[in-house]
Protein backbone atom coordinates (compact mmCIF):
# COMPACT_ATOMS: atom_id res chain seq x y z
CA UNK A 1 0.00 0.00 0.00
CA UNK A 2 1.24 3.53 -0.74
CA UNK A 3 2.62 5.65 2.09
CA UNK A 4 0.58 8.85 2.12
CA UNK A 5 1.53 12.44 2.95
CA UNK A 6 -1.12 15.01 3.92
CA UNK A 7 -0.45 18.74 4.30
CA UNK A 8 -2.93 21.16 5.86
CA UNK A 9 -2.90 24.45 7.70
CA UNK A 10 -5.35 26.96 9.17
CA UNK A 11 -8.07 26.90 11.78
CA UNK A 12 -9.95 23.85 13.04
CA UNK A 13 -12.34 24.03 10.06
CA UNK A 14 -9.46 23.72 7.56
CA UNK A 15 -7.75 20.88 9.42
CA UNK A 16 -10.57 18.60 10.63
CA UNK A 17 -11.40 17.27 7.11
CA UNK A 18 -7.81 16.06 6.83
CA UNK A 19 -8.06 14.43 10.27
CA UNK A 20 -11.10 12.47 9.05
CA UNK A 21 -9.27 11.56 5.82
CA UNK A 22 -6.22 10.40 7.83
CA UNK A 23 -8.40 8.31 10.15
CA UNK A 24 -10.12 6.56 7.23
CA UNK A 25 -6.82 5.95 5.42
CA UNK A 26 -5.26 4.47 8.57
CA UNK A 27 -8.29 2.22 9.06
CA UNK A 28 -7.81 1.00 5.48
CA UNK A 29 -4.22 0.01 6.33
CA UNK A 30 -2.21 2.94 4.94
CA UNK A 31 0.68 4.65 6.70
CA UNK A 32 -0.14 8.35 6.92
CA UNK A 33 2.34 11.18 7.46
CA UNK A 34 0.94 14.63 8.24
CA UNK A 35 2.35 18.15 8.02
CA UNK A 36 0.04 20.57 9.79
CA UNK A 37 -0.32 23.27 12.46
CA UNK A 38 1.60 22.65 15.67
CA UNK A 39 -1.38 23.64 17.85
CA UNK A 40 -3.66 21.04 16.17
CA UNK A 41 -1.25 18.09 16.25
CA UNK A 42 -3.41 16.39 18.89
CA UNK A 43 -6.33 15.73 16.51
CA UNK A 44 -4.08 13.38 14.50
CA UNK A 45 -3.09 11.30 17.54
CA UNK A 46 -3.57 7.62 16.77
CA UNK A 47 -3.84 8.15 13.01
CA UNK A 48 -0.54 9.72 11.88
CA UNK A 49 2.61 7.59 11.73
CA UNK A 50 4.61 10.82 11.73
CA UNK A 51 3.83 14.53 12.15
CA UNK A 52 5.67 17.65 11.03
CA UNK A 53 4.70 21.12 12.30
CA UNK A 54 4.19 23.57 9.43
CA UNK A 55 4.88 27.27 9.97
CA UNK A 56 3.53 29.71 10.82
CA UNK A 57 2.65 28.56 14.32
CA UNK A 58 0.80 30.57 16.97
CA UNK A 59 4.06 32.21 18.09
CA UNK A 60 4.98 33.46 14.60
CA UNK A 61 1.42 34.56 13.88
CA UNK A 62 1.17 36.42 17.23
CA UNK A 63 -2.56 35.75 17.22
CA UNK A 64 -4.46 38.56 18.91
CA UNK A 65 -7.93 40.02 18.55
CA UNK A 66 -6.47 42.74 16.31
CA UNK A 67 -4.66 40.32 13.95
CA UNK A 68 -7.75 38.12 13.61
CA UNK A 69 -9.96 41.13 12.86
CA UNK A 70 -7.38 42.36 10.37
CA UNK A 71 -7.50 39.09 8.41
CA UNK A 72 -11.28 38.64 8.58
CA UNK A 73 -12.18 41.54 6.35
CA UNK A 74 -15.12 40.89 3.97
CA UNK A 75 -13.35 42.42 0.95
CA UNK A 76 -9.62 42.16 1.76
CA UNK A 77 -9.37 38.77 3.50
CA UNK A 78 -7.87 36.84 0.55
CA UNK A 79 -5.40 39.59 -0.28
CA UNK A 80 -4.19 39.77 3.31
CA UNK A 81 -3.94 35.99 3.71
CA UNK A 82 -1.89 35.66 0.52
CA UNK A 83 0.44 38.61 1.05
CA UNK A 84 0.83 38.52 4.85
CA UNK A 85 0.64 34.81 5.75
CA UNK A 86 0.99 32.40 2.82
CA UNK A 87 3.72 34.19 0.85
CA UNK A 88 6.04 35.11 3.78
CA UNK A 89 6.06 31.53 5.10
CA UNK A 90 6.06 29.54 1.83
CA UNK A 91 9.84 28.96 1.89
CA UNK A 92 9.81 27.76 5.52
CA UNK A 93 6.92 25.41 4.67
CA UNK A 94 8.83 24.18 1.61
CA UNK A 95 11.95 23.26 3.60
CA UNK A 96 10.11 21.70 6.58
CA UNK A 97 7.84 19.63 4.35
CA UNK A 98 10.69 18.70 2.01
CA UNK A 99 12.82 17.23 4.81
CA UNK A 100 9.80 15.39 6.21
CA UNK A 101 8.82 13.93 2.81
CA UNK A 102 12.37 12.72 2.18
CA UNK A 103 12.64 11.15 5.64
CA UNK A 104 9.21 9.48 5.44
CA UNK A 105 9.62 8.01 1.97
CA UNK A 106 6.04 8.75 0.96
CA UNK A 107 4.56 7.72 -2.39
CA UNK A 108 1.76 10.24 -2.84
CA UNK A 109 0.95 13.66 -1.38
CA UNK A 110 -2.46 15.23 -0.80
CA UNK A 111 -1.85 18.94 -0.21
CA UNK A 112 -4.30 21.60 0.90
CA UNK A 113 -4.35 24.48 -1.54
CA UNK A 114 -3.37 26.83 1.33
CA UNK A 115 -0.06 24.95 1.83
CA UNK A 116 1.59 25.80 -1.51
CA UNK A 117 5.09 25.52 -0.01
CA UNK A 118 4.43 21.90 1.00
CA UNK A 119 2.85 21.19 -2.38
CA UNK A 120 5.94 22.52 -4.18
CA UNK A 121 8.18 20.41 -1.92
CA UNK A 122 6.22 17.28 -2.86
CA UNK A 123 6.34 18.05 -6.58
CA UNK A 124 10.04 18.96 -6.46
CA UNK A 125 10.80 15.59 -4.81
CA UNK A 126 9.02 13.73 -7.62
CA UNK A 127 6.15 12.64 -5.37
CA UNK A 128 2.77 12.28 -7.06
CA UNK A 129 0.86 15.32 -5.79
CA UNK A 130 -2.91 15.78 -5.57
CA UNK A 131 -4.23 19.26 -4.84
CA UNK A 132 -6.98 19.33 -2.19
CA UNK A 133 -9.78 21.88 -2.03
CA UNK A 134 -11.65 22.62 1.17
CA UNK A 135 -14.51 24.61 -0.36
CA UNK A 136 -15.91 25.36 -3.84
CA UNK A 137 -14.34 28.80 -4.08
CA UNK A 138 -10.78 27.45 -4.15
CA UNK A 139 -11.58 25.49 -7.33
CA UNK A 140 -12.17 28.86 -8.99
CA UNK A 141 -14.40 27.24 -11.61
CA UNK A 142 -14.86 28.80 -15.01
CA UNK A 143 -18.59 28.15 -14.71
CA UNK A 144 -19.00 30.13 -11.47
CA UNK A 145 -20.41 33.61 -11.38
CA UNK A 146 -17.69 36.27 -11.14
CA UNK A 147 -16.45 36.62 -7.59
CA UNK A 148 -14.53 39.41 -5.91
CA UNK A 149 -16.64 42.19 -7.43
CA UNK A 150 -14.37 44.82 -5.87
CA UNK A 151 -11.41 43.60 -7.93
CA UNK A 152 -13.59 43.13 -11.02
CA UNK A 153 -14.56 46.78 -10.92
CA UNK A 154 -11.00 47.91 -10.18
CA UNK A 155 -9.47 45.95 -13.06
CA UNK A 156 -12.18 46.20 -15.71
CA UNK A 157 -13.91 49.45 -14.83
CA UNK A 158 -17.31 47.76 -14.51
CA UNK A 159 -18.98 44.55 -13.52
CA UNK A 160 -18.00 41.96 -16.15
CA UNK A 161 -20.52 40.50 -18.55
CA UNK A 162 -20.97 36.75 -18.66
CA UNK A 163 -18.95 36.61 -21.89
CA UNK A 164 -16.03 38.33 -20.15
CA UNK A 165 -16.03 35.95 -17.18
CA UNK A 166 -12.88 34.00 -18.08
CA UNK A 167 -10.90 37.14 -18.94
CA UNK A 168 -11.98 38.69 -15.66
CA UNK A 169 -10.81 35.65 -13.76
CA UNK A 170 -7.45 35.72 -15.51
CA UNK A 171 -7.07 39.34 -14.41
CA UNK A 172 -7.88 38.37 -10.82
CA UNK A 173 -5.36 35.51 -10.91
CA UNK A 174 -2.69 37.91 -12.17
CA UNK A 175 -3.58 40.25 -9.33
CA UNK A 176 -3.19 37.43 -6.79
CA UNK A 177 0.09 36.36 -8.39
CA UNK A 178 1.54 39.83 -7.80
CA UNK A 179 0.81 39.34 -4.08
CA UNK A 180 2.98 36.19 -3.86
CA UNK A 181 6.44 37.05 -5.28
CA UNK A 182 8.29 34.66 -2.92
CA UNK A 183 6.03 31.79 -3.95
CA UNK A 184 6.57 32.54 -7.65
CA UNK A 185 10.35 32.67 -7.18
CA UNK A 186 10.28 29.44 -5.17
CA UNK A 187 8.40 27.64 -7.95
CA UNK A 188 10.85 28.97 -10.55
CA UNK A 189 13.84 27.83 -8.48
CA UNK A 190 12.40 24.30 -8.55
CA UNK A 191 12.05 24.45 -12.33
CA UNK A 192 8.26 24.61 -12.01
CA UNK A 193 5.79 27.10 -13.44
CA UNK A 194 4.54 29.73 -10.94
CA UNK A 195 0.95 28.45 -11.20
CA UNK A 196 2.11 25.02 -9.97
CA UNK A 197 1.28 26.24 -6.46
CA UNK A 198 -2.37 26.21 -7.53
CA UNK A 199 -3.50 29.49 -6.04
CA UNK A 200 -6.71 30.20 -7.96
CA UNK A 201 -5.63 28.62 -11.25
CA UNK A 202 -7.94 29.21 -14.22
CA UNK A 203 -6.37 27.87 -17.40
CA UNK A 204 -4.47 24.83 -16.13
CA UNK A 205 -6.22 21.50 -16.66
CA UNK A 206 -5.37 19.04 -13.88
CA UNK A 207 -5.71 15.30 -14.26
CA UNK A 208 -6.86 14.83 -10.67
CA UNK A 209 -7.88 17.04 -7.77
CA UNK A 210 -9.57 16.12 -4.50
CA UNK A 211 -12.40 18.14 -2.97
CA UNK A 212 -13.11 17.72 0.74
CA UNK A 213 -16.68 18.99 0.36
CA UNK A 214 -19.84 17.48 -1.20
CA UNK A 215 -20.02 17.46 -5.00
CA UNK A 216 -23.61 18.73 -4.82
CA UNK A 217 -22.33 22.16 -3.74
CA UNK A 218 -20.80 22.76 -7.18
CA UNK A 219 -22.91 24.51 -9.79
CA UNK A 220 -21.25 22.37 -12.45
CA UNK A 221 -19.20 19.18 -12.13
CA UNK A 222 -15.45 19.80 -12.29
CA UNK A 223 -13.60 17.43 -14.69
CA UNK A 224 -10.99 15.33 -12.90
CA UNK A 225 -12.16 16.38 -9.44
CA UNK A 226 -12.91 13.60 -6.95
CA UNK A 227 -15.03 14.35 -3.89
CA UNK A 228 -14.22 12.76 -0.55
CA UNK A 229 -17.18 11.41 1.37
CA UNK A 230 -17.64 13.17 4.70
CA UNK A 231 -15.81 11.12 7.32
CA UNK A 232 -18.04 9.43 9.87
CA UNK A 233 -18.71 11.64 12.85
CA UNK A 234 -16.91 10.65 16.00
CA UNK A 235 -19.05 9.02 18.66
CA UNK A 236 -21.27 11.53 20.45
CA UNK A 237 -20.38 11.74 24.11
CA UNK A 238 -22.51 12.41 27.15
CA UNK A 239 -23.70 15.99 27.51
CA UNK A 240 -23.08 17.89 30.78
CA UNK A 241 -25.96 17.63 33.25
CA UNK A 242 -26.67 21.38 33.20
CA UNK A 243 -27.03 21.37 29.41
CA UNK A 244 -29.17 18.21 29.51
CA UNK A 245 -31.56 19.91 31.95
CA UNK A 246 -31.76 22.98 29.71
CA UNK A 247 -32.61 20.86 26.66
CA UNK A 248 -35.30 18.97 28.58
CA UNK A 249 -36.91 22.12 29.98
CA UNK A 250 -38.52 23.35 26.75
CA UNK A 251 -38.76 23.15 22.95
CA UNK A 252 -35.70 22.34 20.85
CA UNK A 253 -33.41 25.40 20.73
CA UNK A 254 -31.37 27.06 17.99
CA UNK A 255 -27.63 26.33 18.04
CA UNK A 256 -25.39 29.36 17.48
CA UNK A 257 -21.92 28.09 16.50
CA UNK A 258 -19.64 30.59 14.77
CA UNK A 259 -16.46 28.51 14.50
CA UNK A 260 -13.17 28.80 16.35
CA UNK A 261 -12.12 32.26 15.13
CA UNK A 262 -15.22 34.41 14.59
CA UNK A 263 -15.95 34.72 18.35
CA UNK A 264 -12.54 36.43 18.53
CA UNK A 265 -12.93 38.55 15.39
CA UNK A 266 -16.53 39.55 16.15
CA UNK A 267 -17.21 39.12 19.90
CA UNK A 268 -20.38 41.19 19.49
CA UNK A 269 -21.92 38.75 17.01
CA UNK A 270 -22.97 36.15 19.59
CA UNK A 271 -24.76 38.89 21.53
CA UNK A 272 -26.56 40.04 18.37
CA UNK A 273 -27.79 36.51 17.64
CA UNK A 274 -28.83 36.02 21.28
CA UNK A 275 -30.88 39.22 21.10
CA UNK A 276 -32.42 38.11 17.78
CA UNK A 277 -33.49 34.78 19.31
CA UNK A 278 -35.00 36.60 22.27
CA UNK A 279 -36.93 38.98 19.98
CA UNK A 280 -38.52 36.08 18.06
CA UNK A 281 -39.13 34.06 21.27
CA UNK A 282 -36.77 31.20 20.44
CA UNK A 283 -34.52 29.30 22.85
CA UNK A 284 -30.81 29.21 21.98
CA UNK A 285 -27.47 27.59 22.80
CA UNK A 286 -24.52 29.95 22.27
CA UNK A 287 -21.29 28.10 21.46
CA UNK A 288 -18.21 30.18 22.33
CA UNK A 289 -15.75 28.08 20.35
CA UNK A 290 -12.83 25.99 21.66
CA UNK A 291 -12.27 28.17 24.70
CA UNK A 292 -12.40 26.73 28.19
CA UNK A 293 -15.31 28.67 29.66
CA UNK A 294 -17.90 27.37 32.14
CA UNK A 295 -21.48 26.62 31.09
CA UNK A 296 -23.62 29.62 31.97
CA UNK A 297 -27.41 29.74 31.79
CA UNK A 298 -28.86 33.20 31.12
CA UNK A 299 -32.48 32.61 32.08
CA UNK A 300 -34.82 29.84 30.90
CA UNK A 301 -34.24 30.33 27.15
CA UNK A 302 -30.50 30.91 26.75
CA UNK A 303 -27.37 28.98 27.71
CA UNK A 304 -23.67 29.42 26.81
CA UNK A 305 -21.24 26.53 26.29
CA UNK A 306 -17.69 26.07 24.99
CA UNK A 307 -15.18 23.28 24.19
CA UNK A 308 -18.07 20.83 23.63
CA UNK A 309 -17.99 19.72 19.94
CA UNK A 310 -20.95 21.38 18.15
CA UNK A 311 -21.83 18.10 16.30
CA UNK A 312 -22.77 16.59 19.67
CA UNK A 313 -25.56 19.16 19.91
CA UNK A 314 -26.97 18.94 16.38
CA UNK A 315 -29.39 16.03 17.02
CA UNK A 316 -31.00 18.10 19.80
CA UNK A 317 -31.61 21.43 18.01
CA UNK A 318 -34.08 22.72 15.38
CA UNK A 319 -31.81 25.05 13.36
CA UNK A 320 -28.26 26.41 13.31
CA UNK A 321 -26.75 29.87 13.01
CA UNK A 322 -23.18 29.52 11.72
CA UNK A 323 -20.50 31.59 9.99
CA UNK A 324 -20.63 29.84 6.63
CA UNK A 325 -17.45 27.83 7.23
CA UNK A 326 -17.45 24.55 5.32
CA UNK A 327 -17.08 22.40 8.45
CA UNK A 328 -20.13 23.92 10.14
CA UNK A 329 -22.06 23.86 6.90
CA UNK A 330 -21.31 20.20 6.20
CA UNK A 331 -22.27 19.05 9.70
CA UNK A 332 -25.49 21.10 9.65
CA UNK A 333 -26.61 19.73 6.29
CA UNK A 334 -25.67 16.21 7.35
CA UNK A 335 -28.20 16.51 10.15
CA UNK A 336 -30.85 17.88 7.76
CA UNK A 337 -31.21 21.19 9.60
CA UNK A 338 -32.11 24.60 8.14
CA UNK A 339 -29.55 27.29 8.85
CA UNK A 340 -28.67 30.97 8.76
CA UNK A 341 -25.15 31.97 7.69
CA UNK A 342 -23.41 35.07 9.03
CA UNK A 343 -20.28 35.14 6.82
CA UNK A 344 -17.33 37.38 7.70
CA UNK A 345 -14.79 36.80 4.91
CA UNK A 346 -12.78 34.29 2.85
CA UNK A 347 -14.89 31.42 1.44
CA UNK A 348 -17.78 32.04 3.82
CA UNK A 349 -19.66 34.49 1.59
CA UNK A 350 -19.49 32.16 -1.40
CA UNK A 351 -20.60 29.18 0.71
CA UNK A 352 -23.57 31.17 2.01
CA UNK A 353 -24.65 32.11 -1.52
CA UNK A 354 -24.52 28.47 -2.62
CA UNK A 355 -26.68 27.42 0.33
CA UNK A 356 -29.31 29.96 -0.64
CA UNK A 357 -29.26 28.86 -4.30
CA UNK A 358 -29.96 25.29 -3.18
CA UNK A 359 -32.77 26.43 -0.83
CA UNK A 360 -30.78 24.98 2.06
CA UNK A 361 -30.44 28.14 4.11
CA UNK A 362 -30.43 31.89 4.15
CA UNK A 363 -27.72 34.42 4.98
CA UNK A 364 -27.12 37.99 6.10
CA UNK A 365 -24.33 40.08 4.57
CA UNK A 366 -21.66 41.39 7.01
CA UNK A 367 -22.72 45.02 6.60
CA UNK A 368 -26.36 44.17 7.43
CA UNK A 369 -25.86 41.96 10.47
CA UNK A 370 -27.97 43.22 13.37
CA UNK A 371 -30.52 41.61 15.67
CA UNK A 372 -33.45 42.59 13.43
CA UNK A 373 -32.04 41.20 10.16
CA UNK A 374 -30.76 38.05 11.88
CA UNK A 375 -34.17 37.53 13.49
CA UNK A 376 -35.95 37.84 10.13
CA UNK A 377 -33.53 35.35 8.57
CA UNK A 378 -34.17 32.89 11.40
CA UNK A 379 -37.94 33.17 11.00
CA UNK A 380 -37.55 32.45 7.30
CA UNK A 381 -35.28 29.45 7.92
CA UNK A 382 -37.59 28.00 10.57
CA UNK A 383 -40.90 28.50 8.83
CA UNK A 384 -40.24 28.35 5.10
CA UNK A 385 -41.41 24.85 4.23
CA UNK A 386 -39.39 24.48 1.01
CA UNK A 387 -36.14 25.37 2.74
CA UNK A 388 -36.67 22.93 5.61
CA UNK A 389 -37.68 20.18 3.19
CA UNK A 390 -34.60 20.79 1.02
CA UNK A 391 -32.30 20.50 4.05
CA UNK A 392 -33.87 17.17 5.04
CA UNK A 393 -33.58 15.81 1.49
CA UNK A 394 -29.93 16.83 1.43
CA UNK A 395 -29.41 14.82 4.59
CA UNK A 396 -30.84 11.73 2.88
CA UNK A 397 -29.17 12.01 -0.50
CA UNK A 398 -26.57 14.65 -1.27
CA UNK A 399 -23.85 14.00 1.31
CA UNK A 400 -23.06 10.59 -0.19
CA UNK A 401 -24.20 10.91 -3.80
CA UNK A 402 -21.15 11.24 -6.10
CA UNK A 403 -18.76 11.34 -3.10
CA UNK A 404 -16.12 8.64 -2.54
CA UNK A 405 -14.71 6.90 0.52
CA UNK A 406 -11.00 7.31 1.27
CA UNK A 407 -10.26 3.81 -0.09
CA UNK A 408 -12.23 4.55 -3.27
CA UNK A 409 -10.24 7.76 -3.79
CA UNK A 410 -6.96 5.82 -3.61
CA UNK A 411 -8.17 3.09 -5.99
CA UNK A 412 -9.68 5.62 -8.44
CA UNK A 413 -6.35 7.42 -8.59
CA UNK A 414 -4.67 4.09 -9.38
CA UNK A 415 -2.37 4.28 -6.37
Amino acid sequence: MPRIFLSCWGTLGEVLPFAGFARDLTTAGHEVFVAGPENLRVIFDGTATGYCALPPGPREMQVTVDTVRHLFNPTLSWERLLSQVIDPYCEAQFHEAGRFIQKSGVDVAFCSWITPGASLAAEASGTATIRCHLYPQSLFQKSDLPLFSRWCRAMTGSRPKITDRIETRRAIVQHFSRLTPRLNNLAASCGLAPETSGMFAVDREERHQLALFPAALLRKAEPGCLHLQHAARQKIGELPAQLTRFLASGPAPILVALGSVIPVARPDLLDLVARACQEISERAILHHGPFNQPIVQHGPNLISVSTLPPPWLLPRVKAVVHHGGMGSLRETLGEGLPSVSLPQGFDQLDNAKRLEELALGTWVAPSRQNSETIGRALVRALHQEAETHAAKQWNKNALTKRDLTASSVISTLGL
